[in-house]
């Protein structure tokens, strides 16, 4: 399981890695993100709890978005596109995911 935090806090690096040292930055460059972190989540269940429980944690630290998936894309595009606490259930990304827009993948314009 991976978890996608986006935050406006500069401390949001602290944040994420209170949680998980296997932390990958997903800040762009321009800012529009504000600053956003994919955390690998695998094995913190014994220690942390459950995914949504870690996610919610992780939003009483201060992220404004979260988002937990069983792969690290879907936790990204559900981050960008919902606030607060978001949990992709796996088999149902196509149905959470499948209406939004393509510009949050991130893909280049070409």
């Amino acid at each position: 399981m991976f978890a996608c935090i986006i935050s406006d806090k500069e401390d949001a690096l602290e944040v994420a890695r209170a949680f998980s040292p296997r932390v990958q930055n997903l800040s762009s460059a321009d800012g529009t993100l504000g600053f956003a972190f994919l955390i690998d989540l695998a094995g913190l269940d014994r220690l942390l709890g459950s995914p949504v429980e870690i996610a919610r944690k992780i939003v009483a630290q201060g992220a404004s978005r979260v988002a937990v998936a069983a792969n690290s894309d879907a936790a990204i595009c559900a981050a960008r596109a919902y606030t607060g606490v978001t949990v992709v259930q796996p088999g149902r990304e196509s149905r959470l995911l499948g209406g939004l827009p393509l510009d949050l993948l991130g893909l280049p314009p070409e």
